[in-house]
């Protein structure tokens, strides 16, 4: 009706906003979003405007109230049983742990998120979350890891026969092992360093 039209209105502004570099103006037009969302009575919509009030919280900078928000939107989408939009949920929290220094949770919410997925049976986020998670594994010097998880997200990619996610994941593979490589490079410098 007439309130996710309004919704989607005031979606499109914000986007427009931040585009003009407005963040402020974004915000205002998410929280009027959300307002509407709860007048109407609709989880759903409210859920959303909270994940888009995360991102914005999270681009000025602001990484705990961006969590808070992200938090509330993914209880928010599973009490509708909305499985894609808690997944997009534990994909922004993933992101925000890592950006706040807490990769243990970074490394839960990706894994979750991408158990969840798959469970779901939308193999395309999954890989997206996996690829989050080697991401996360790159940042914290666990080159491994980060293979492993690229493979896997790559693996789904593949399931989908999703071209552009797959071409991506083959990037993310490379970029993990290209790690490792560098990391095994490294250690045969020192050692040649230490046995001199």
């Amino acid at each position: 009706g007439y309130e996710e039209e309004a919704f989607k209105s005031l979606q499109f502004f914000a986007q427009v906003c931040l585009q003009k570099g407005s963040k402020e103006s974004a915000h205002s037009a998410m929280d009027e979003a959300r307002s509407l969302a709860q007048k109407a009575d609709d989880t759903y919509l409210e859920a959303q405007a909270l994940l888009t009030i995360s991102f914005l919280d999270g681009v000025a900078g602001d990484v705990s109230k961006a969590i808070k928000a992200a938090t509330l939107a993914k209880e928010m989408f599973h009490e509708e049983g909305y499985a894609r939009g808690e997944g997009r949920c534990m994909k922004a929290l993933a992101e925000f742990y890592i950006a706040q220094g807490d990769s243990a949770n970074a490394v839960r919410m990706a894994n979750e998120g991408a158990t969840l997925m798959e469970e779901f049976g939308d193999n395309r986020t999954a890989a997206i979350l996996k690829h989050t998670l080697a991401t996360i594994y790159l940042a914290t010097d666990q080159a491994s890891e980060a293979a492993k998880a690229a493979m896997d997200a790559l693996k789904l990619a593949r399931m989908e026969e999703d071209k552009r996610g797959t071409v991506q994941m083959l990037f993310a593979c490379l970029d993990t092992n290209n790690a490792i490589l560098e990391g095994a490079a490294s250690d045969q410098t020192q050692s040649k360093v230490f046995k001199q």
